[in-house]
């Protein structure tokens, strides 16, 4: 009973306070619920970006497979092959050399058509491929593809792959080719000339979003495996771009590669480019735990395997950024002037509160138009942006000035008295400062923010 009694008279003591205090039960419980969602969706939004990066990539230095040990990995591949398919002998394999490298020269010499939503662009150029005989090798059992490494010896080029957006107005057609097979060994053997044309994916970090940044990506794969073919970038590739705009970016130039410094101690020479070239290998993952059990073989065999297990590609990369003047005054401008005038009504005499109370409001719906019309500019991202961040500030401001004016309007509120009396400082006041300091310094712990 006791117990029942303690439980009552709380509840009359709360119900006490609410009432003295004039405020609804349901809105502070609203109000509770509406910053428990944001900030559960905020903390799995910055979650969610640690565990599943934005540009994940699968793709490695070619200098990571490339290398003094590429024919001993072979060779152990071989033996264990052997060695678990009672069906093989190792003299069924041909013999294998370290693969001579392809100098291969990729120049873009157009780049138009930047579309934000499909977040694709138009690009055209010529790849030219030299190759000395000897520069294609065959490390695996001799199989149904053979055909493909006897064509890749005639023209490196032709089982060649651009990594188009899609399969329409693609152009890839061949210019030039030279077999020389009795070459003198002053230059290589062999040259091959294709031109293309058409749509690649441009990939983009747009956590920064209207200062997000963008790469044009071109990268050229064959069906060979790496230890087959060795794709060497020459250092020549280039993409043209006469004014280095594309829309609203702006081409950045940057060090295509780490600084490095040589036997005194001394940095290298490394410029900055508008475009960068990079060899690489690509993981393939063309067998798993599937063949592995079907097939009963060993973790040794299947280590060896993956190892091996990659494809040769070059790859072209331009880094633009959106120009930071145009993205201030078409994005971030009108916020600006929003939160002015929001500012001024901070000043407004309470003779005028009527105006005072409706400017609020007023500016939080133009802020949410606003917020849809931007939206309606970029495609739809797993991810919140530094302007989303932004907007959500501005309409803190505007419920906190909204707040302000009606408590200021009401002479007789009994909250003000209160929080006067336990604070000493008048609720406008706090309020006010709340407001100066997410105005101050809330922008720029939204754009620091992972």
């Amino acid at each position: 009973m006791q117990f029942k009694k303690s439980y009552k008279n709380d509840f009359e003591n709360f119900n006490r306070r609410k009432k003295t205090f004039n405020f609804s039960l349901s809105l502070i419980s609203l109000l509770c619920v509406f910053s428990l969602y944001i900030l559960v969706f905020a903390v799995n939004d910055l979650i969610s970006l640690s565990k599943n990066p934005i540009e994940a990539s699968y793709y490695q230095s070619a200098y990571d497979l490339y290398d003094d040990n590429l024919e001993k990995k072979v060779e152990e591949y071989r033996d264990i092959y052997a060695k678990e398919y009672s069906y093989i002998d190792k003299e069924d394999f041909e013999n294998y050399n370290y693969p001579k490298p392809v100098s291969v020269k990729l120049r873009v010499n157009r780049v138009y058509d930047l579309d934000e939503i499909t977040q694709t662009f138009i690009a055209s150029g010529t790849i030219e491929a030299r190759w000395d005989n000897g520069a294609i090798q065959k490390f695996d059992i001799d199989d149904n593809d053979y055909r493909i490494h006897e064509l890749a010896e005639k023209d490196v080029l032709a089982d060649a792959q651009l990594n188009f957006f899609n399969a329409e107005d693609q152009i890839y057609k061949k210019v030039n080719l030279v077999n020389n097979p009795e070459g003198d060994g002053d230059s290589y053997n062999n040259f091959s000339k294709y031109k293309f044309k058409g749509r690649f994916r441009m990939d983009r970090d747009m956590r920064k979003f209207p200062f997000d940044t963008a790469y044009l990506r071109i990268r050229l794969r064959h069906e060979l495996l790496a230890p087959d073919l060795w794709l060497m970038a020459d250092r020549d590739s280039i993409s043209l771009e006469p004014n280095y705009r594309l829309n609203a970016y702006v081409y950045k130039p940057e060090k295509c590669y780490e600084d490095v410094k040589d036997d005194n101690g001394k940095f290298l020479y490394n410029p900055v480019s508008y475009s960068c070239t990079y060899d690489e290998i690509e993981p393939l993952f063309s067998v798993g735990e599937e063949f592995k059990e079907s097939s009963e073989v060993s973790d040794k065999f299947m280590d060896l395997w993956e190892e091996l297990d990659y494809g040769p590609a070059i790859l072209i990369r331009s880094k633009m950024v959106r120009s930071v003047s145009s993205s201030f005054f078409r994005y971030l401008l009108p916020l600006l002037f929003g939160i002015v005038v929001l500012t001024f009504n901070e000043f407004i005499s309470n003779q005028f509160k009527e105006i005072r109370i409706a400017t609020p409001p007023t500016i939080l719906l133009t802020f949410i138009f606003m917020q849809s019309g931007f939206h309606s500019e970029i495609p739809q991202i797993s991810y919140v942006t530094f302007l989303d961040r932004v907007y959500f500030l501005c309409y803190l401001l505007s419920v906190i000035s909204m707040v302000n004016a009606v408590l200021a309007g009401t002479k007789r509120n009994k909250m003000r008295r209160y929080f006067y009396k336990i604070f000493h400082t008048p609720l406008s006041v706090v309020l006010r400062k709340i407001y100066f300091l997410i105005a101050i310094f809330g922008p720029g712990a939204a754009y620091f923010i992972p």
